[in-house]
């Protein structure tokens, strides 16, 4: 029993406070000589409930060994801050992003309102007075098709499509 006791009390004080991170978690590490080489054992002591998101990134790198100092409380400010500032940039850019999707809504809005055919037969007449040739009104593309008329008389091409499978007769495409 005697023995117990003192192994509790020599490891209660060779146990060294190494910090405290927002969280109120205490970082320790215990030093110690086996065979003649000197171990080092790190640990968490969680505040409340032991939850290990809380752990912040400098310290389980503390933890596990990457790194041979402990951070210190200037150092975990300093990131914090940095941290804080990523933060803001990232809320700038997607506010930036927000307004850059809004106003490619709105201008592709724009494109297909001047697209429509009162404002294309401008457009066209603009082209034309720049290349010297005439335009004379709006044309559909059914005035352009010429008729042609079979050996009864009749026009071939009908403006709706008729008939099923082997009498079938397309129509003529009109763009609305």
């Amino acid at each position: 029993m005697a023995n117990i006791v003192r192994k509790l009390w020599r490891f209660l004080q060779s146990k060294e406070l190494m910090g405290v991170d927002k969280f109120g978690n205490c970082y320790f590490r215990q030093s110690k000589k086996m065979d003649g080489a000197l171990t080092e054992k790190r640990w968490v002591e969680f505040k409340g409930d032991p939850d290990p998101t809380t752990v912040p990134v400098e310290w389980t790198s503390w933890l596990v060994g990457r790194r041979k100092v402990a951070p210190t409380a200037q150092e975990l400010m300093e990131l914090e801050a940095q941290r804080n500032l990523v933060k803001m940039k990232a809320a700038i850019l997607e506010k930036e992003e927000k307004k850059r999707c809004f106003r490619s809504k709105s201008f592709q809005q724009e494109m297909q309102a001047d697209l429509k055919p009162s404002k294309m037969s401008n457009f066209i007449q603009q082209v034309a007075s720049m290349e010297g040739t005439k335009f004379q009104g709006e044309s559909t593309f059914l005035d352009e098709v010429p008729n042609e008329l079979n050996s009864n008389g009749q026009n071939d091409r009908i403006a709706e499509p008729k008939g099923r499978e082997d009498a079938f007769q397309p129509g003529i495409w009109r763009p609305n």
